[in-house]
C-alpha cells in the first residue's frame, strides 16, 4: 500500500517537473530558514548566562525628543548616582562607556591600532565576572590609568608572556596593565580593552 502511494507519487512528480521542483525547492528553503533562525536564536540565547543574576541587570538609554524620535543607547553619567538614591529596588550601578575611535598602542617596540575599547567603573567585574587568563579581577579597575585588554590584543604585543604588571602606551599616554581577558566568552560587549574610568 505504501508502494503504490511512493511510486503514484513519483510519476506525478515525472509528469509535473516544473511544480514539483517548485515544491520541493520551496520545502527545503523553509526547512534550513527554520533551521539557521533555530540556530541563531540558540547562539543569542547564550550571550551572559554567566552573569549571575543576569535576569535582573538593565540597560538605561535615553530617547531624545525632536523631528526624529531618536534611541540613544547612553544617559549622563550622573543618572546612575541619582537612580541608585532615588530608587531603593536598585542595588548597583554601573557606567560603561564605549570608545568609538582606533586608538595607537604601543609596546614591545610594537605599534598597532586597536578598537572595540571601553571605559567602566572599578565595579564593572563585580557586575560581569568575566574569565581572566592572566590576572584577577578584585580591584583591577579601581586606580587611575588601569587596564585590562584581552587575549589577542596580549598576544599582538607580547606573545605568550604574562603582561600583568607591564605598561602599555595608548595614543602616548602610559596604562598598566592589571589583566587579561579570556577570549571565550559569550558576553554582549565586545571587549578588546577595559581601562578605568578615574583615568
Amino acid at each position: 500500500m505504501l508502494g503504490n502511494f511512493f511510486k503514484s507519487g513519483l510519476r506525478n512528480m515525472a509528469r509535473h517537473r516544473g511544480f514539483s521542483f517548485i515544491n520541493i525547492a520551496g520545502l527545503t528553503l523553509g526547512l534550513t530558514s527554520c533551521l539557521l533562525i533555530g540556530l541563531f536564536v540558540r547562539d543569542e540565547k547564550q550571550y551572559d548566562r554567566f552573569v549571575p543574576g543576569e535576569e535582573n541587570i538593565y540597560r538605561v538609554y535615553q530617547k531624545a525628543e525632536s523631528d526624529e524620535n531618536s534611541i540613544i543607547a547612553t544617559a549622563p553619567p550622573a543618572f546612575a548616582t541619582s537612580l541608585k538614591q532615588e530608587f531603593p529596588e536598585v542595588q548597583q550601578t554601573l557606567r560603561v562607556m564605549s570608545v568609538n575611535s582606533k586608538y595607537l598602542f604601543e609596546a614591545n617596540n610594537k605599534k598597532l591600532y586597536e578598537e572595540s575599547g571601553f571605559i567602566a567603573d572599578s565595579n564593572f567585574f563585580d557586575l560581569f565576572p568575566l574569565h581572566f587568563k592572566y590576572g584577577s579581577p578584585g580591584k583591577v579597575l579601581e586606580g587611575p590609568n588601569s587596564i585590562v585588554i584581552s587575549a589577542a590584543m596580549a598576544e599582538k604585543f607580547f606573545g605568550n608572556k604574562n603582561p600583568v604588571g607591564m605598561n602599555i602606551l595608548m595614543d602616548k599616554y602610559a596604562f598598566e596593565i592589571k589583566g587579561v581577558l579570556q577570549n571565550d566568552e559569550k558576553f554582549h560587549l565586545p571587549v578588546n580593552f577595559l581601562y578605568s574610568l578615574g583615568t
